[in-house]
């Protein structure tokens, strides 16, 4: 009984989709993009921190109305040899779960980590991205809005 259990349970977790979302060309991101309960969402933008320019998560709600959880973020150069290409962009993964039914805008800004105390309201945490973009013309901004269904993913 106790080994059924453990594989149902691996067998639930496993029917999980995941959602991949290339963010490299967000215009294409317009849409609501959807996503069940328990799904898995890994948006990747493309990044060079070398610039001194690094995607930032903002503008996140507070953590008991998030309908997405943040889990993991990761970079990963675009190469296997990274000494021999100094310099070279990479691609930076941010994965979250689908926790609870609702809706949710995701916000990226591609910007330098040191500015962003700038244009945050110590009040409220939030930037104004609006400032931000059109005091650093090399910024940028990438909003994916999403509607969470209340229905796990292998129940659908």
């Amino acid at each position: 009984m106790k080994y059924t259990a453990i594989l149902a349970l691996f067998t639930i977790a496993a029917t999980a989709r995941v959602i991949e979302l290339d963010l490299s060309s967000p215009t294409q991101f317009n849409e609501i993009q959807e996503a069940n309960i328990n799904d898995v969402v890994m948006m990747k933008l493309p990044e060079n921190p070398t610039t001194g320019y690094s995607w930032l998560l903002v503008n996140r709600p507070s953590i008991d109305i998030q309908c997405l959880a943040l889990s993991k973020v990761e970079y990963f150069p675009n190469n296997n040899h990274q000494d021999e290409f100094f310099g070279a962009g990479g691609i930076k993964y941010y994965n979250f779960l689908a926790k609870q039914a609702g809706s949710e805008t995701v916000e990226f800004i591609s910007s330098h980590i040191w500015d962003k105390q700038n244009y945050t309201d110590a009040a409220t945490g939030r930037v104004d991205v609006a400032h931000y973009i059109s005091n650093d013309p090399n910024a940028k901004h990438v909003q994916v809005k999403f509607l969470v269904s209340g229905t796990p993913s292998f129940l659908a």
